[in-house]
């Protein structure tokens, strides 16, 4: 098995065996350009024999930089007429900018005017026919889709969330027709209600369609020609894996492709360490992403802001801040002293890789700092420089005129945690979460140097650096599920709602889950069917989800457990007020095999043998002697006092002075204030 994790700077690779148990892990670094390229490098580095292959996964940023960076397919679209410019009027609420921002620009739709194609169509909201699609009118879309060489079309009609029939018509004729486009229908994305979150949903899934088929596509042909006889999974936004040809389909479940494989690594991790409450804090050489997990469940976001626009679709709420180890710092007009979001990337990378690049970053500041020693290899292969580092922050220096490099460095990384800090005060401490009462897992190549830091600045007080951090999320691409979503609108107050209706819906939409987890070859045994209705009360515009079983729904039971959790999550209930039943749905998991990490053996290893040094390392405006140690030498259960370095090919393990590690019997790092 294999996992491939794709990151703005590096690539990261987990090869894990299960007829031996061994794991290899490798860093190579990213080639924005061609994603697949930095793939195929990171397989050879470790030697994969493809042909041995039975389960091979892949976290990507395709997706998410098309739709970030709006370099998508030219997508045309057909809505129902009157209704093609709902994407671009919107509900009236910004999404991005500030309220009283005199300067903000509501952004674009991803389908210019021009190419917004309207037919004489419709459907009521209660899904009864009332304009059939003309032939006629579909034919000219045909005709429209050629003449302006859009490579996809997405079709938006009103009200297909309740009935599909047109829609579903029109994306069959166009298909036949234009078998070399990508087609999708806003009911297959999307069946629910709202028709602006829809529509551009839709739009974002024709949008990246292409993109993403050319990429797996490739990458596929790849795979098979160097011997693989298995096709690829794709880490999707819910934190559960689907086929190639599933994310190709809809590559929208694939815009969180990235970070996902973060937080199911910190699941299966607090699996194996008996923690429920835990946040994960994964910090690249780009950018940090931190999720909360409590009771071993994570957030779950039902939309996303994605270039501006909604994203609609089930996916962890993971939130991301521009804070990574290629972070700039940087001094702007005012004088204000800055780190990020402007990253040195893979490309030229920070000053220290001698790549070309000149400005300050975060990783050059840990460089002047010697938490980073100057015979490191990072990823196992790349001198460091200190002497292009220290050239980068002196131009800092100068300009804010400080003379002293070490002071000017610690600046950078206070900054740079700070922010840090700020990502998990908003996943926490605004949702009125105690951050004290959980765990920090510290990964990502740069997360461990910083998680007592960070930790700090929020009060927790146990961070643990996982086995293998700086590849912990393509790690987490072996411990995924496979994992489908399938939502359908269901609109009717609760004590008018006929439950023996809802439960059979409900019973149809699991049947089509076994028939999904079926085609991808899972077994009865090893799938989990899971159901919950989403309820508001009435007259609100969002809903709280609560579990439901198919065959006994209990109208007084279902509403004391919305009355439950909607105290839990805002702190009161409105009294009085009907409740509407909004949605139903059903999330599909069916269980993969998972890695295992051996026991260390004491009798192998000795603490004074993994001690390979110490060193000078600034904390807090003063240099303290450090011992450094080599991690894959270190025995279970030994306690290192801080101030600690422990390194390792993939990431350094920093532990503070006043903080205490431990190792545990698998080589896991502990890390505890005193």
């Amino acid at each position: 098995m294999f996992g491939v994790d794709v990151g703005g700077t590096f690539t990261d690779v987990v090869l894990f065996d299960p007829e031996t148990g061994r794991i290899a892990a490798g860093k190579v670094p990213s080639t924005p350009a061609n994603q697949a390229e930095g793939f195929g490098n990171g397989l050879e580095s470790l030697g994969v024999d493809l042909g041995r292959v039975v389960r091979g996964l892949h976290g990507t940023t395709v997706a998410t930089n098309a739709a970030i960076e709006r370099k998508g397919a030219r997508t045309l679209g057909v809505f129902t007429k009157g209704f093609r410019d709902v994407i671009a009027i919107g509900t009236g609420q910004r999404f991005t900018g500030g309220l009283f921002d005199p300067r903000f620009r509501k952004p674009q739709p991803l389908i210019p005017r021009s190419l917004r194609l309207e037919i004489d169509e419709r459907m009521s909201h209660r899904g009864e026919p009332i304009t059939a699609p003309d032939a006629v009118e579909l034919s000219n879309i045909v005709g429209a889709v050629r003449e302006c060489d859009a490579e996809a079309v997405a079709v938006c009609f009103l009200h297909s969330y309740a009935n599909d029939a047109h829609e579903r018509h029109a994306v069959e004729f166009l298909k036949t027709r234009l078998p070399e486009r990508f087609v999708c229908g806003s009911a297959e994305v999307l069946p629910q209600i709202r028709e602006f979150e829809r529509f551009t949903t839709t739009t974002f899934n024709a949008y990246l369609g292409p993109v993403m088929a050319r990429y797996l596509g490739r990458l596929g042909r790849w795979l098979h020609e160097k011997g693989a006889r298995h096709d690829l999974l794709i880490m999707t936004n819910n934190g559960g894996v689907a086929s190639a040809e599933q994310a190709a389909r809809f590559p929208v479940t694939a815009v969180l492709s990235g970070p996902a494989g973060g937080v199911a690594a910190g699941l299966f991790l607090a699996s194996q360490m008996g923690i429920d409450d835990f946040i994960t804090y994964d910090m690249g050489g780009t950018s940090t992403d931190v999720c909360l997990v409590r009771n071993r469940r994570p957030v779950m976001a039902r939309q996303r802001i994605v270039s501006g626009l909604p994203l609609k679709i089930p996916q962890l709420d993971i939130n991301t801040v521009g804070a990574g180890g290629g972070s700039i710092g940087w001094i702007g007009r005012d004088g204000a002293f800055a780190v990020g979001p402007q990253s040195a990337g893979a490309v030229p990378g920070p000053a220290c890789y001698g790549a070309g690049g000149r400005d300050a970053t975060v990783t050059d500041a840990n460089l002047v700092l010697n938490r980073i020693g100057p015979e490191t290899r990072l990823a196992g292969f790349m001198a460091l420089r200190k002497d292009l580092a220290e050239a980068a922050v002196a131009g800092i220096a100068d300009r804010l005129g400080a003379t002293d490099l070490n002071f000017v460095a610690e600046g950078i990384l206070r900054i740079v945690e700070s922010n840090m800090s700020g990502a998990i005060r908003e996943i926490s401490v605004e949702r009125g979460e105690d951050p004290r009462s959980f765990t920090l897992f510290a990964f990502g190549g740069a997360g461990p140097m910083h998680g007592c830091a960070v930790a700090q600045e929020v009060g927790i007080r146990r961070v643990v650096s996982p086995n293998y951090p700086g590849n912990f999320s393509a790690l987490g691409l072996l411990t995924s599920d496979l994992r489908h979503e399938l939502v359908r609108t269901h609109l009717t107050l609760l004590d008018d709602a006929d439950m023996a209706a809802v439960a059979g819906r409900l019973a149809e939409m699991v049947n089509e889950a076994h028939a999904v987890l079926a085609d991808e070859g899972i077994g009865r045994a090893d799938r989990e069917i899971l159901c919950s209705l989403g309820i508001r009360y009435e007259g609100q515009a969002h809903e709280l989800d609560v579990p439901a079983a198919p065959g006994s729904l209990d109208r007084d039971a279902i509403a004391r457990a919305f009355t439950e959790r909607y105290y839990r999550t805002w702190s009161y209930s409105p009294t009085g007020r009907p409740l509407q039943l909004v949605t139903l749905r059903v999330t599909a998991v069916g269980r993969a095999p998972k890695p295992a990490f051996p026991r260390l053996d004491a009798r192998v290893r000795r603490l004074e043998q993994a001690e390979i040094g110490r060193r000078g390392v600034h904390f807090a405006g003063a240099a303290r002697e450090t011992r450094v140690y080599r991690r894959s030498l270190l025995p279970p259960e030994a306690v290192l006092g801080g101030p600690a370095i422990i390194e390792e090919e993939g990431s350094t393990t920093v532990v503070f002075p006043d903080w205490e590690a431990r190792v545990d019997d698998v080589g896991n790092i502990i890390i505890e204030a005193r």
